[in-house]
């Protein structure tokens, strides 16, 4: 037996003895030296922890979605507007699947250009489609004054400027159409004619200078 294999009394205090740099380790220095476990995180009444609760106050007080703006449009472009709607939702949608289930069906899609062409015409009227409800959804029809000699939205005026005349529906900014005479309420021209009569003057500054409108009829 090795006269080192013992080094502790039977009342567990350590033995004399004369090794220096001993290996024996204090079990009082060992459990010194143990870090400090973690404490942990305080609860609140409910159970919960502070940062839980923070996270979900976080979440509580995100900002609503704001709602779309109202479409601003005469009870003609209402129409129309629906009109249009209708033919491409029963129409125009179904044809437009059945191209696209016929191209795909011809064979190989990476080389089949009517498929390609199908897919961009669906991508096309699908994204008409979701336009068209939008504006639907939020039309506010503008109602006309009762005074029907002045200029409103839905009304149609005749102008001259430099001598020439011309002929415009005033309109909402979905529906307007300056090629076809259908002019925007919120452009320069038709925010200027708004509210004017028949023998006004209007002053309107474009890019190209300054015009000067003079409202012939309003009806």
């Amino acid at each position: 037996m090795s006269p080192f294999a013992n080094l502790t009394l039977p009342d567990g205090s350590p033995r004399a003895h004369g090794l220096t740099d001993s290996l024996r380790t204090d079990p009082e220095a060992v459990t010194a030296s143990k870090p400090a476990r973690p404490r942990a995180a305080a609860k609140t009444r409910s159970g919960r922890s502070p940062s839980s609760n923070s996270r979900r106050s976080s979440r509580a007080t995100t900002p609503a979605r704001p709602l779309p703006e109202a479409t601003e449009l005469s009870r003609e472009g209402l129409d129309r507007l629906t009109a249009e709607l209708d033919e491409l939702r029963t129409t125009v949608r179904p044809q437009v699947i059945a191209r696209v289930k016929a191209a795909r069906e011809l064979g190989d899609l990476r080389e089949n250009a009517d498929y390609e062409y199908a897919r961009k015409e669906q991508s096309f009227v699908e994204g008409r489609i979701q336009t068209l409800e939008q504006l639907v959804r939020t039309a506010v029809v503008i109602q006309a004054p009762a005074q029907a000699d002045i200029v409103h939205m839905g009304s149609t005026v005749e102008v001259e400027t430099d001598g020439e005349r011309e002929t415009y529906v005033i309109v909402g900014s979905s529906e307007a159409n300056p090629t076809a005479g259908r002019l925007s309420n919120a452009s320069p021209v038709g925010r200027a004619l708004i509210g004017a009569r028949a023998g006004d003057e209007v002053v309107v500054d474009l890019p190209g200078g300054s015009f000067t409108y003079r409202v012939m009829a309003v009806r």
